[in-house]
């Protein structure tokens, strides 16, 4: 383009010897120009599509992950039951919830707050005390942060009467 404007633009291209250079000037130059709008019109619409794409391409769940995704388990405690569910059940900050039912399936409130401990068996860490947030009528829950993978072991000490303290044991298998 560079080479071809001075060509149609100058001395040669108006006079009537240089008409068939001119013309021909002007040709190659208007297709120059055309080929540079459609490389143009191509960029424009590539960053469009980029610019509205996330980079992010999400994860299909595998059938490890699937298996993984948490840890579920029904305990009796005493004339009642507990529920418990540890999600995700993989190294770091874990969701710990707690439901307490009576004989019937109601919800059940104990005479204190429950307790909970976490200890991991191999290798040998803690009891650590984490405390529990009452939710509802006979529900709790705990934020955990397991840090290792392991076999790792929750006790929730529930006090169901003035006498009576019993202890669940939930076994935990958290992956990495």
């Amino acid at each position: 383009r560079y080479r071809l404007v001075p060509e149609v633009a100058g001395p040669g291209g108006a006079g009537a010897a240089g008409g068939t250079t001119a013309t021909t000037a002007r040709r190659r130059l208007g297709r120059t120009v055309a080929v540079e709008a459609a490389l143009l019109v191509l960029v424009l619409a590539a960053t469009g599509v980029l610019v509205s794409r996330s980079p992010v391409v999400p994860a299909a769940p595998s059938a490890e992950g699937a298996a993984t995704s948490g840890v579920e388990v029904v305990e009796e405690l005493g004339d009642g039951t507990l529920r418990a569910r540890v999600t995700p059940g993989r190294v770091g900050v874990n969701a710990l919830e707690i439901e307490l039912l009576d004989a019937d399936g109601a919800p059940f409130e104990p005479v204190a707050v429950p307790e909970l401990a976490t200890t991991l068996a191999d290798p040998a860490l803690g009891p650590f005390s984490r405390p529990l947030t009452r939710t509802g009528p006979g529900a709790y829950e705990a934020t955990l942060d397991l840090p290792m993978p392991g076999s790792w072991t929750l006790e929730v000490s529930v006090r169901t009467s003035k006498y009576e303290n019993p202890i669940v044991r939930i076994p935990v298998e958290v992956t990495s």
